[in-house]
């Protein structure tokens, strides 16, 4: 019963607020008490935990007050230097050695974009590696493409097709259609 209880509350939460869209200048102390509670939450999934995060750094900017003490008590502001204090990244890295492939793929595309200041290419690339090895097909495309197109890796056409294939085969609407205009060139 607890159980059911505790997935039941956990549902209700993420679902009302991990998804505040305009938070207002004072803001809602209870909508921030409810995100941080879900930040805090230990089985909260990545994608859920990537959208509490977005929400509270919105209430934050807005001049949300306890929101902006959640975002500097979790050093969840642009700081190229805030790696190992960033609690969401700790988080995810958690949450990726614990074989959550979404995880991985957070990680992987904050340190290819910089989000919150961070870029370390060689991360980026061992966690697209790790989403892909744990079957997630975008990772699985987008290290295709990134051997394809030689964005931070060096160039190599047979290791991106390799990997192209594996999500098209996988259902990746994005390499199937990119394989169908490759291949045919490729075809002696």
């Amino acid at each position: 019963m607890k159980r059911i209880l505790s997935v039941l509350t956990t549902f209700l939460l993420i679902s009302s607020a991990a998804w505040a869209d305009a938070p207002s200048k004072t803001g809602n102390d209870r909508e921030v008490k409810r995100l941080i509670f879900l930040y805090n939450h230990p089985q909260i999934k990545a994608e859920d935990l990537y959208k509490t995060v977005q929400s509270l750094m919105r209430y934050a900017d807005a001049g949300q007050k306890l929101a902006q003490r959640q975002v500097m008590r979790e050093s969840l502001k642009n700081d190229p230097h805030s790696d190992s204090k960033n609690g969401f990244i700790k988080k995810l890295k958690k949450s990726c050695e614990q074989k959550e492939a979404e995880a991985c793929m957070l990680l992987a595309e904050i340190y290819t974009e910089g989000r919150f200041g961070l870029t370390d290419p060689e991360s980026a690339l061992n966690h697209y590696e790790k989403a892909a090895d744990l079957g997630l097909k975008e990772a699985e495309c987008h290290l295709g493409m990134m051997y394809w197109k030689g964005e931070t890796v060096q160039k190599d056409d047979d290791k991106a097709l390799e990997w192209i294939k594996k999500a098209a085969a996988h259902g990746d609407a994005e390499c199937n259609r990119f394989l169908s205009h490759v291949e045919p060139k490729r075809e002696p």
